[in-house]
């Protein structure tokens, strides 16, 4: 026998389906509501943007994009923190990846000075803060006597001052060496035959490459900002750092908390590669010479190519490491 259902269940039946539909429906209405308006200018995202700065030293930072959304030139305005504005970016309309603006203390209201913080404001939203290194020279290469360039003398620059000034003859090497002593800071590239030289007294540096016939010695907290080539040795010593690579025809020793930014490349032969409780970010190229790890925080990031590779004590290598012979690591 065929049983009928009742017209009362049938309405029951399209009661559930018809609530089930209308959910639904509601449910992709608002997801299609939801893109149209993220889709738009209703949701108001602030500025952002990435952003790298250099300083020269006549006191000019230049400032550059490498990436941006939603700034615009005229609405994006450079302030120098507790003073004032330094004025908006140079040019109009939107800016993009790639573009550059540039300021001095003839924009801001005070001196630009080290330890300074340039404010990037777009739209009332602070995007990014820089604080100012201070590569500003107090003198030139007219601190220097003119006599004593490539006499065959060492110059010792010591005033405790920024010096601006290029110790190279055009590109080509001066007969020269050089000593930075009393916390002195040159910005220049070097090129000599002789000998350079940051001594331990005060915090040196040297704001350029070193290319030297001789060796090179960064003791104790000194500072290059650059890279070193020597066709004799390089120490690299306590707390110092070298913000590029190092190119050496004999012995490279990094010591006591010293750090290499760079690669470390050894030319010649016989000769060694010592880290001991020092930091190489970089790779190591020895080649046929051998490389020794020492102390309990000596540290290699990249890779490690040699004769003999060595580590002691507690010390790494984080890369690979090609070698002959490898103890320890």
């Amino acid at each position: 026998m065929n049983l009928r259902r009742s017209s009362r269940d049938d309405r029951g039946v399209s009661v559930v389906i018809g609530t089930v539909l209308l959910v639904g429906m509601v449910t992709m209405s608002m997801a299609i509501l939801g893109a149209a308006v993220l889709s738009t200018d209703f949701v108001d995202s602030p500025p952002r943007a990435d952003l790298v700065y250099q300083e020269d030293s006549s006191g000019t930072v230049a400032i550059g994009l490498t990436d941006v959304q939603r700034l615009t030139a005229d609405g994006t305005e450079i302030k120098l923190e507790g003073e004032g504005s330094c004025g908006t970016w140079d040019g109009s309309g939107n800016l993009e990846k790639g573009d550059v603006t540039t300021v001095d203390g003839n924009d801001c209201p005070d001196d630009l000075e080290r330890g300074d913080v340039l404010q990037i404001i777009g739209s009332e939203t602070l995007v990014d803060t820089y604080e100012l290194r201070g590569r500003f020279a107090d003198h030139g290469c007219e601190v220097i006597d003119s006599d004593d360039f490539d006499d065959g003398s060492t110059i010792e620059l010591d005033s405790g001052d920024s010096i601006s000034c290029e110790m190279t003859d055009g590109g080509d090497r001066l007969d020269n060496g050089l000593q930075i002593d009393e916390g002195t800071t040159l910005m220049g590239e070097v090129n000599v035959t002789k000998t350079v030289e940051l001594t331990t007294s005060g915090t040196n540096e040297i704001a350029g490459d070193i290319t030297t016939q001789k060796g090179v010695d960064v003791k104790d907290g000194s500072v290059v900002d650059g890279t070193i080539k020597a066709t004799k040795s390089v120490d690299v010593f306590k707390d110092s750092e070298v913000s590029g690579s190092i190119v050496a025809d004999e012995d490279v020793l990094i010591d006591q908390d010293a750090i290499i930014d760079g690669e470390i490349s050894l030319t010649g032969s016989g000769r060694s590669v010592e880290v001991e409780d020092a930091t190489v970010d970089g790779d190591v190229h020895a080649d046929d010479n051998d490389v020794t790890l020492k102390g309990d925080s000596g540290v290699i990031k990249g890779d490690v190519t040699g004769e003999t590779v060595e580590c002691k004590d507690n010390s790494e290598i984080n890369g690979d490491i090609t070698a002959n012979t490898v103890n320890g690591c």
